[in-house]
């Protein structure tokens, strides 16, 4: 690891220089040291060439190693035994790539500096063909994951479209729901069309017996209108009693023959005005003249209006 640069002060190299003219150091030395220097290198930095038995070309070689590489580098490549053309193939190919480690090798196993860039060629092609493979590598595992993001969105777009048909049907659901329960009815003003009759009330059936000529007794129909009053089974029941006693007391009755045709007609005229059973018996058994009956008539009829 590199430790931290300190450059020099002017009169720091002033000092550094002076003391190389006095070793005896030529100007080619002096110039590149004080260019060094200028640059920023250090003492340190400036000693890996300068303590080495290195022709000037071969300093300049280690002096941009430093510049370039650093101290790491600039020290495997400062060695009297390889020569400046072999220093600078080592930094070209530094700088196209090819590993220190090759380098180190190359200069070992190799003696001229085409000799060395013939090694360092295919050095690079291997180093070139890894970069392939490791830039393929990523660019694939890239890929893999640009896929695996298009799957996952793809997936959360499957389960948005499954919420949302599943909220479509369950709307649909609740609207055919709605359109089974029916609307409200509005009450429609009655016309005199859509007015309901009042439906005519029941008429009664009456049989009474009339004397012909021959002194036969003749059935004789007479109907009467059953006031709406009464309501309920207790009603029907007393029309059903009524009527059903008058044809068995009331006709065997007037068929005995005591009344004549007049008062016949007086009793018919009770039934139409709806005398009760208890009261055509009493007109039927009192035998009174028709002008009679027809007074006691019109009695029984005001007193059933009172009752």
């Amino acid at each position: 690891m590199e430790s931290t640069r300190t450059a020099l002060t002017e009169s720091e190299i002033t000092t550094e220089i002076n003391t190389l003219k006095r070793k005896g150091r030529n100007d080619e030395i002096i110039e590149l040291v004080s260019s060094d220097y200028s640059f920023g290198l250090t003492k340190e930095e400036v000693n890996i060439y300068l303590s080495k038995q290195l022709e000037v070309a071969q300093m300049r070689m280690v002096s941009k190693a430093i510049r370039e590489h650093g101290v790491d580098f600039a020290k495997l490549i400062a060695k009297e035994k390889y020569d400046s053309q072999r220093m600078q193939v080592a930094i070209q190919y530094c700088d196209k790539g090819v590993p220190v480690e090759a380098i180190e090798k190359g200069l070992e196993q190799t003696t001229n500096a085409h000799s060395l860039k013939e090694v360092f060629q295919k050095v690079l092609v291997a180093v070139n063909v890894d970069k392939e493979k490791e830039q393929l590598k990523q660019q694939l595992e890239e890929k893999d994951t640009v896929i695996e993001n298009q799957q996952k969105t793809i997936e959360e777009a499957h389960s948005e479209i499954a919420r949302l048909k599943r909220e479509n049907e369950e709307l649909q659901a609740v609207k055919k729901e709605a359109e089974k329960v029916p609307e409200p009815k509005v009450a429609q003003p009655q016309t005199e069309e859509t007015k309901t009759e009042t439906p005519a009330e029941p008429e009664v059936q009456y049989v009474v017996g009339v004397t012909g000529q021959n002194q036969s007794v003749i059935a004789l129909p007479i109907e009467r209108a059953v006031p709406s009053k009464q309501k309920g089974m207790y009603a029907l029941a007393g029309k059903l009693a009524f009527k059903k006693k008058s044809r068995q007391d009331i006709v065997g009755m007037v068929a005995s023959g005591r009344l004549n045709t007049a008062q016949l007609v007086q009793i018919k005229h009770a039934i139409e005005r709806g005398l009760t059973e208890q009261q055509l018996v009493h007109l039927i058994n009192s035998c009174v003249p028709p002008e009679q009956m027809k007074e006691i008539i019109e009695i029984a009829e005001l007193e059933n209006t009172l009752t």
